[in-house]
């Protein structure tokens, strides 16, 4: 650079001494990384290019930095089945506790029934149990009606209802289950009423 494109030192406004020449000049001379203030629009001096050469700087230490697009890559490759096997597991288990809760409530309504006697004969009951639990059930469903009397039932004796019936499996790979999803309740109640003389167990 050479005389022409510096400026004498100057008086301006205030009374301060003037170091900046006026132009592009100037900006480009302090931005390049040599000292020396540069002029604003109105002449005055400032500390604009010192703010300009410290971002340009920064902008060029970030670039610099290597790129970590491969590693992000395996840890998502690592953590994504682990996240896959948490959600499996908890959508797999919301059904099976959802079937132990309808096969619980279905025996001890079954169980109620039993107590007063309705209904009587073994079809009738098993059909009435299987109608209550079949949005549950996958297959296998099995109900059974034990009253303790050894003979005739009688009121003050006591019934036990057994449910049990497959719920669903979705199958998931790596999601261990219980039973293979095999439900299994029981409700007991006291009889209070033997309408018919042939109630009796059913197996």
């Amino acid at each position: 650079m050479g005389p022409a494109d510096r400026a004498a030192p100057s008086r301006g406004d205030g009374g301060s001494a003037n170091l900046c020449t006026s132009g592009v000049r100037s900006r480009l001379w302090t931005c390049s990384g040599r000292p020396g203030p540069v002029c604003n629009i109105s002449g005055s001096p400032t500390n604009r290019g010192i703010l300009l050469l410290t971002v340009t700087v920064r902008i060029r230490v970030q670039g610099d930095r290597p790129d970590d697009s491969g590693a992000a890559a395996v840890e998502f490759a690592l953590v994504v089945p682990v996240l896959l096997l948490i959600v499996f597991g908890v959508v797999q288990y919301s059904f099976y506790f959802w079937a132990l809760q309808g096969g619980s409530d279905a025996a001890r309504d079954a169980a109620r029934r039993a107590a007063v006697g309705s209904p009587v004969t073994c079809a009738a009951f098993v059909t009435s149990v299987s109608t209550n639990i079949a949005a549950l059930k996958t297959g296998n469903v099995s109900v059974k009606r034990d009253y303790s009397a050894t003979g005739s039932v009688a009121p003050g004796d006591t019934v036990t209802v057994t449910v049990a019936f497959d719920s669903l499996d979705f199958n998931f790979p790596f999601v261990p289950f219980v039973d293979s999803g095999r439900v299994f309740q029981q409700a007991t109640a006291r009889v209070e009423n033997v309408p018919d003389l042939t109630l009796g167990d059913c197996a």
